[in-house]
């Protein structure tokens, strides 16, 4: 697991940027708002140079293919698990040799955060977030929603797979309970996402040691 951060100054950037293929290029110049743009050359340059050190093949000569629901998979290397997700400043990337899942997000304010869970939670997980303190409330939805995100990247869905139909447990530091539909045999993990940031990783298999490294180039 690899934490790194997607404030860079412009000359990081640029190098990063000269790693990215003419489509990668096109997909970063969609976006509106330039400290987006940044933030997407940032993290897929960020994935590159990790895979790069993985696999032995140089940064720019990444090629990725994409599994049959669309999960990010490497063309031409080693077998290799990853999974990469990035919010405001902060990137992680997990990298396995079984299926695996991430998931960062910034803690921040949840008005909404029992509406949102009214349409996406378990009901199990909608009773245990209606049970926090209001004062508690937004770090145990972003821990059940970086947790269950984690899971459906793992299995290679994205979030059009009903999140209703797994539950996860919302209380951090207490072992993490996963069940239901499609769950058998993977786990969930807490996992460092920098000051501000909660993170979550997905693995299938019923034991797995996470280690957590911070990326520097």
């Amino acid at each position: 697991m690899w934490l790194t951060s997607t404030a860079l100054d412009p000359a990081a950037l640029a190098r990063r940027l000269a790693l990215l293929t003419a489509d990668e290029r096109r997909r970063a110049d969609r976006f509106v708002m330039p400290i987006h743009r940044a933030r997407f050359i940032a993290a897929r340059g960020f994935l590159r140079l990790l895979l790069s050190r993985y696999t032995g093949v140089g940064a720019a000569d990444i090629r990725f293919a994409e599994a049959p629901r669309g999960k990010p998979v490497l063309e031409g290397a080693p077998p290799l698990e990853f999974n990469l997700s990035h919010s405001a400043d902060a990137a992680v990337c997990a990298v396995a040799a079984r299926p695996v899942g991430v998931d960062v997000e910034r803690l921040r304010a949840m008005p909404a955060a029992l509406e949102i869970a009214g349409r996406f939670f378990s009901a199990a997980e909608r009773e245990a977030l209606a049970r926090v303190p209001a004062g508690r409330r937004d770090e145990a939805f972003f821990t059940c929603w970086t947790r269950k995100e984690a899971f459906i990247k793992g299995i290679g869905h994205g979030l059009g797979f009903p999140l209703g139909t797994f539950t996860v447990s919302i209380e951090r530091g207490a072992p993490i309970a996963l069940s239901g539909l499609s769950t058998a045999g993977w786990t969930l993990h807490d996992v460092d996402g920098g000051p501000g940031y909660l993170a979550a990783v997905a693995i299938e298999a019923p034991a797995a040691h996470v280690v957590c490294h911070v990326w520097q180039d």
